[in-house]
Parts: structure tokens; sequence; C-alpha cells
């Protein structure tokens, strides 16, 4: 399955699965990511799909993932750019494209993992619970390309 972004756990296993859109999913294409999430192999635990007004979580429970949790991205990824809140902002409306939007997420994955940012990332209560927090301490979130060269120096 192709993805954006893999996240691994801190032994470098694969969790999780990152999909971004540059324009708002609607629920065809939301449909569209769980299925690919319940045909992904290697086996995830969990699958996020990112567009520009919400961060979708999913979970595999009892063999097919199911959606968990939903964040506005804005006010998520408004935390570490405030030009992404669009006209919440004194900035105004600026448009992001679709890799802006991937680094975001890394970034904001990343401060899940390792609080680079702030003690308490965007999204840490709603995530509680999940499993995904627990999972992600000290590991990080990355493209296939970053990941092999990773573990090729790192072995």
């Amino acid at each position: 399955m192709k993805a954006d972004l893999i996240v691994v756990d801190r032994d470098w296993r694969p969790f999780g699965l990152v999909g971004v859109k540059a324009k708002v999913a609607d629920a065809e294409q939301i449909e569209h990511w769980r299925h690919r999430l319940d045909q992904s192999r290697p086996s995830v635990l969990f699958g996020i799909l990112v567009d520009p007004e919400m961060i979708r979580l999913f979970k595999r429970e009892q063999g097919t993932f199911a959606p968990i949790a939903d964040l506005k991205t804005r006010q998520v990824f408004g935390h570490y750019t405030p030009e992404f809140a669009g006209t919440e902002t004194r900035y105004g409306n600026i448009p992001f494209s679709r890799d802006s939007i991937v680094s975001l997420a890394g970034g904001w994955l990343r401060d899940l993992a390792d609080h680079w940012k702030s003690p308490n990332p965007p999204g840490t209560e709603e995530l509680s619970g999940t499993g995904l927090l627990e999972r992600i301490q000290g590991g990080f979130a990355a493209n296939k390309t970053v990941i092999r060269r990773a573990r090729a120096r790192r072995f």
C-alpha cells in the first residue's frame, strides 16, 4: 500500500500508515482509505487520513479498521504553523500544498513521539486511550526512503 508517511515504534516496527489529501476528503475517499488499510501488507494497527479540514484516526479492531478519533487539522497544525489556521489568524487564509501538509503531519507525529515542541501536543487528550500515544513514544513518522536510509546506517 502506498502511504505518505509510515509510523514506526522505537524498535523500528511499522504500526501506522498516514495518507494525505490536498483537498477535503469525501465519504467515498474515506471509505477507499479504510479499504486500503484493511488490505495493507505488512499489517498495521493504525491508519491516519489527513486533509485540510480533518485528521481521521483509524484502528484495526477484529481484522478491520474502524474510526476512533477525528481532530480538526487547523487546530492541530496551527500549533506548528500559525498560517495554517487560515482566517482565524492575522495572516489570513494561505493555501498549503500537499507536501506542506505531509511535513506538518510528520512534525505533529514527531511531537507526539518525543514532545519536541510542547509537553502536551495538540490531540493528546483526544488520542489518549487509543494506544497510539503509547506505541509512538520513542518512534517517529517518515517516508519510506528516509526509513530505508536510516536502517542502512543503523544496522
